[in-house]
């Protein structure tokens, strides 16, 4: 494969953020947030399906999708999840590529209600 046509594949721009917690000296309470830990990274996001079921008297829509990006040192894991055009995708695995484990990452995500 060219580099024009690897180039394009990874045509998305997602953020990978980190789930914290903070506790308030004067408090105690301690919040939880997310914080960005890698920003920009170019990936290839393919939508598989959605799946809508009533609860709470309301339609409810689960989005599952499959998120590749180049293989990277940095450390993903499924506590982690994924921004992409201002929604955010809970990562199910953190799957290498089958040949040698260092030229892509594929993660299975969820956005959406159903399972929560």
């Amino acid at each position: 494969m060219s580099n024009n046509n690897n180039a394009a594949k990874y045509m998305h721009v997602i953020t990978i953020q980190k789930k914290t917690t903070v506790k308030d000296p004067r408090t105690g309470e301690v919040t939880t947030s997310w914080i960005d830990h890698l920003k920009d990274i170019r990936a290839n996001v393919h939508f598989l399906s959605a799946t809508e079921r009533m609860a709470a008297s309301a339609l409810q829509t689960q989005i599952t999708a499959r998120i590749e990006i180049r293989y990277r040192t940095d450390s993903i894991d499924s506590s982690m999840r994924i921004v992409h055009k201002n929604k955010y995708y809970d990562i199910h695995g953190v799957i290498p590529d089958n040949d040698n484990g260092l030229k892509w990452l594929t993660m299975p995500v969820s956005e959406g209600v159903i399972g929560e």
